[in-house]
């Protein structure tokens, strides 16, 4: 689709027509709002607004060292605005008034701008033709008494607009016209704060526990990155986040950023996005690690965006990222009662939704804990979904899947599917051939209590039947396997649903409670019979094909996970060490031992199994035999017990044991270790992988 245009220049001259005494101070703030975006950091910015509007003096002063041309000129420039009907007439009085009232010394080096929002074709036409724009403009500039002199009807208004849709909601909001896929953060913090009123919710709700999140979100704005991913189970909480952070600024910052701020619900939409000028883009709609996502993200800062998006916690450290926790009860209960909520209602509202700002809204409305999505018998459908994660419609492999964890054929199934992902907030989208359940935190405990023992047997034969499949790619030769694609040498099932059944396992081994409905030993079981029975006896190609999933099936069941690994290290031959061998150097290499380490950095954030971790990494780093990449098991080790950031949430003593473990097992390792955990000036680093679903690391 393309970017709507909202506000014509039809309806804003009708507008304008129909609503007069409003007009006056909607049309200023409007020129105020355009003004701040177009040149942000004026020496002089003065648009009086509100109860100030017609005080003495212009209508609006501006100083800049940089234009918006045609609209807004370089230097000095006094405005006029005029929304009555006969507009060269006002126009022809504020040229006069403002010769007379403005020194000759600064009009020699200012600009008058006269403003009307009437369309050129119904009110004051641009023409040369006798008292007409275009002349008027002419027989002014032919007096000298301005250094220049312009005219911006509503033909050029709308032509404004067009660079600042931000701008053009929140006109069309006032105008009471409909929009679509793009909204403003005003839009979402009037929405935000209306819950429960009265009294209105303040900002303070969504920023407690989040002052990091908020410093990065300054550096957004002030040009300092590019790109920011705040790290969250809930990925609604960042658009609330960002509109309520914004609210919070004072009136000149709010300015220069709402107007330049979208939160964009579609990837719809993207693409005619890309043609505007450099705007701060909150992404409102799932953006995962995947080959699209990266391809929107670098669409956006070839285009010289900045984005804003969610991501599920964890993973690979990145300097432009940052935590989004939740907020805790009591933190809760302080922002309701400042907000002006009496202490009991407070309590009860804090207590019941227990930090979950997405239930906390649901409550204020008198609505369930739960969403729509998660009641009814339709939720007994959706909970197969949230259990896939995702697959693709047009592989066969995955349909079959589907189809065996379901109990029942695609098309009878998939029909109830495709009727809930119509529903708004439903968590369940299509893009293309694939389907995707975005909110799989939230989903999971929502739809726990609709899971039963049998659905969670029919997940553990299917994980093992898919995630056990070996990558025929390892069939090519080393520098072949760049091509698999083109030789037919790939997965029967796709990525997507890999990725979704391990990231199921995840959540069971993590969050078994949230299947309420299931037998306790039951649940834990199935992660660990699933990991255990995925990597009993698996050999080098196995450990390569699951190269990028081994930290979550290590977060799906730790002990099981380093069990295997141990096992593998202790068998003949090793199959790490045919691992290693497969490193190539250039773009044709690849080194498929990071997910292994990045699997044992994960578990090492826990007390209990630091030592087994370092003593595996170390066992690992003995039998490495180096190469070009710089993820290697001896960095792993240094990164993880590096004593100025150290990347475990081990107590000291418990670091300390598992150095003298390494030095009593591995001393040449050890010995290693201790060297690259010398002091050495500039020294940095950058972290290690962090759990995505297991809750280690406090907030």
């Amino acid at each position: 689709m393309s970017l709507n245009i909202i506000v014509t220049e039809n309806l804003l001259d009708e507008w304008v027509r129909g609503n007069a005494r409003d007009a006056q101070g909607v049309i200023v703030e409007l020129l105020y709002r355009l003004v701040a975006v177009s040149c942000p950091k004026p020496k002089l910015r003065r648009f009086p607004l509100g109860d100030s509007i017609g005080q003495h003096g212009p209508d609006g002063d501006l100083d800049t060292d940089r234009d918006f041309d045609p609209f807004v000129p370089i230097g000095r420039s006094i405005w006029e605005i005029g929304t009555g009907l006969n507009s060269r007439d006002k126009a022809t009085r504020d040229y006069e008034d403002s010769v007379r009232d403005t020194p000759a010394g600064v009009r020699a080096g200012a600009t008058f701008v006269f403003v009307t929002p009437l369309s050129g074709r119904r009110d004051w036409e641009y023409t040369w033709k006798e008292d007409n724009q275009a002349k008027w403009v002419e027989e002014r500039l032919g007096r000298n008494e301005w250094q220049d002199v312009r005219v911006l009807d509503g033909t050029r208004l709308t032509d404004w607009l067009r660079s600042f849709p931000e701008v053009e909601e929140w006109l069309a909001e006032k105008m009471k016209l409909p929009g679509h896929y793009i909204e403003t953060p005003e839009q979402r913090w009037a929405l935000l704060e209306s819950f429960g009123a009265p009294p209105p919710l303040t900002p303070d709700l969504f920023l407690v526990n989040r002052d990091i999140a908020r410093r990065k979100v300054d550096e957004v704005f002030s040009g300092g990155i590019t790109q920011l991913k705040l790290e969250t189970h809930f990925p609604r909480h960042v658009a609330d986040f960002v509109a309520a952070h914004l609210h919070s600024m004072d009136e000149n910052s709010k300015a220069e950023s709402v107007g330049r701020c979208l939160i964009v619900s579609s990837t719809e939409i993207w693409k005619d996005l890309m043609t505007l000028p450099k705007h701060f883009l909150v992404v409102s709609f799932d953006v995962d690690d995947s080959d699209e996502a990266t391809r929107l993200l670098q669409m956006a800062y070839n285009s010289g965006h900045t984005v804003i998006f969610g991501g599920t916690p964890g993973g690979l450290p990145h300097p432009y990222q940052a935590s989004l926790p939740s907020p805790k009860a009591h933190q809760v209960r302080e922002a309701l009662e400042k907000a002006g909520h009496i202490e009991e209602r407070a309590r009860v509202l804090a207590q019941k939704s227990n930090g979950d700002l997405n239930s906390l809204m649901r409550i204020m409305q008198g609505g369930s804990l739960l969403p729509e999505w998660a009641q009814g018998t339709v939720a007994s459908e959706l909970v197969v979904a949230e259990y896939l994660g995702a697959w693709k419609e047009r592989n066969e492999a995955d349909i079959m899947i589907v189809e065996k964890l379901v109990g029942k054929t695609y098309g009878e199934w998939i029909g109830t599917m495709r009727e809930i992902a119509l529903r708004p907030g439903t968590p369940l989208i299509q893009i293309d051939d694939t389907w995707k359940f975005t909110a799989r935190f939230e989903g999971w405990y929502a739809l726990g209590p609709r899971a039963a023992d049998e659905h969670l047997e029919r997940l553990r034969l299917v994980a093992v039947s898919v995630l056990r499949e070996k990558d025929p790619k390892f069939e090519l030769a080393p520098n072949e396997r760049y091509a698999a694609g083109i030789h037919g040498k790939v997965l029967t099932h796709s990525d997507s649903l890999r990725k979704g059944l391990a990231e199921s396992l995840a959540l069971i081994g993590s969050h078994p409670k949230a299947l309420s409905s299931c037998i306790p030993r039951v649940v834990v079981a199935t992660a660990i019979l699933a990991v255990r029975e995925i990597l009993t006896g698996a050999d080098w190609v196995l450990w390569g094909s699951l190269d990028g999933l081994l930290p979550l099936l290590a977060e799906a069941a730790p002990d099981e996970f380093l069990e295997a690994v141990e096992n593998a290290l202790g068998s003949a031959p090793c199959p790490f060490d045919m691992l290693f061998a497969q490193e190539g150097a250039g773009f044709m290499g690849w080194n498929y031992m990071s997910g292994l380490l990045w699997a044992l950095e994960t578990l090492a954030w826990d007390n209990e199994y630091l030592v087994r971790v370092v003593v595996d990494l170390g066992r690992l780093a003995a039998r490495d035999p180096g190469g070009s990449y710089a993820n290697r098991p001896g960095n792993s080790i240094s990164t993880i017990l590096l004593p100025w950031h150290p990347q475990t949430c081990a107590t000291v003593p418990k670091r300390l044991a598992a150095v003298e473990t390494l030095m009593k097992e591995l001393p040449d390792v050890a010995w290693r270790l201790l060297l690259d955990l010398l002091p050495r000036p500039h020294q940095v680093s950058m972290g290690s992988r962090k759990p995505a679903w297991r809750e280690i690391i406090p907030d």
